[in-house]
């Protein structure tokens, strides 16, 4: 885990704790005004899993290919 994703760890935790505090507080609309919140976060590491996954699966095929054109020449 590199010294970025620490940083967005812990901003996001914090940032997670203010929605906590509008439900805490009991409105008719909290429940609403929570999601409005936090849904930047949700796609910020939503978009973040999208990106590692699409990345994993380049090296995956990029290695297989490697193999298979490595298999044909031996």
């Amino acid at each position: 885990m590199s010294k970025k994703d620490r940083i967005a760890v812990v901003i996001s935790i914090l940032y997670f704790l203010f929605p906590l505090a509008v439900l805490l507080g009991g409105s008719r609309d909290a429940p609403v005004g929570a999601v409005m919140v936090i849904s930047p976060l949700i796609v910020y590491w939503g978009i973040g899993l999208l990106r590692t996954t699409s990345a994993s699966s380049k090296r995956v095929r990029n290695k297989n290919y490697e193999s298979r054109i490595a298999h044909e020449e031996g």
